[in-house]
């Protein structure tokens, strides 16, 4: 398992994927005006290689001191589009994150944290054996798209587990020789969670999270008689949402 945590400012064989023009414009866009500080609770956890780089899994620690994060956002330097996913948190929404996302090639992934008044950041440099960012040979969708599963366990010292799961093919864009638009992309662009109406989870998804999106993060305090509501749309006009019930 590798680790790449908050030594920003540290001297590093490779470039910093911070001081890359487009991914300084997402961050700028994103955080305007703010420096990027370090903390030993926010980084990235992945393993050393992955084969297929269609489903690099990755865990994200955000635990600076003081308060809690409530934005949080994730960059894959040096994919053909490097924002992966912003979250937005609810108070009962709680990291560590994992999650899993398309790499074209071996590459820095950046994380970003806002607590409070204050940006935190952390980079971890990623290996794949083959691109994870090519089209896709499904000539069509699968049937079952919008599929929705969620399962949380028994609270411990008053934080459950949780994990979720949209099925989607979460296909990206393809562009012929000539750089011309051939196929859309087909992906998930938002999920937006509550309980009980109440703002859980707003996560916009770009076309660098992988087929079937899943999040494991842990709850707080899930209760019998809340009901977890989950919805979603892609860039096909497709939407759904699911109920479940929650402490059970």
């Amino acid at each position: 398992m590798l680790s790449g945590a908050a030594a920003l400012g540290a001297p590093a064989a490779r470039a910093s994927p911070l001081d890359q023009p487009r991914v300084r414009a997402i961050i700028e866009s994103l955080f305007p005006a703010r420096p990027i500080e370090s903390s030993d609770g926010v980084a990235i956890e992945g393993p050393e290689i992955t084969d297929d780089g269609a489903h690099v899994p990755i865990r994200l620690r955000v635990a600076p001191s003081g308060s809690a994060p409530r934005r949080i956002a994730l960059i894959a330097a040096e994919n053909p589009h490097p924002l992966v996913a912003t979250m937005d948190l609810g108070e009962r929404l709680v990291g560590p994150f994992s999650l899993r996302l398309k790499l074209a090639r071996s590459q820095s992934v950046v994380l970003l944290a806002v607590a409070g008044q204050r940006l935190y950041g952390a980079t971890a440099f990623l290996k794949v054996v083959a691109s994870g960012c090519n089209p896709g040979q499904e000539a069509t969708p699968p049937t079952d798209i919008g599929a929705t599963r969620f399962r949380h366990d028994p609270p411990h010292d008053g934080l459950a587990d949780a994990r979720l799961l949209i099925r989607h093919p979460m296909r990206v864009e393809q562009r012929d020789g000539a750089d011309t638009l051939s196929r859309p992309a087909d992906h998930i662009t938002q999920i937006e969670a509550d309980i009980e109406g109440l703002p859980l989870l707003a996560m916009a998804c770009g076309q660098s999270v992988a087929a079937d999106p899943y999040l494991a993060f842990q709850l707080r305090a899930p209760r019998i008689g809340e009901t977890l509501a989950i919805r979603w749309r892609d860039t096909q006009g497709r939407s759904g949402d699911a109920h479940f019930p929650l402490g059970i």
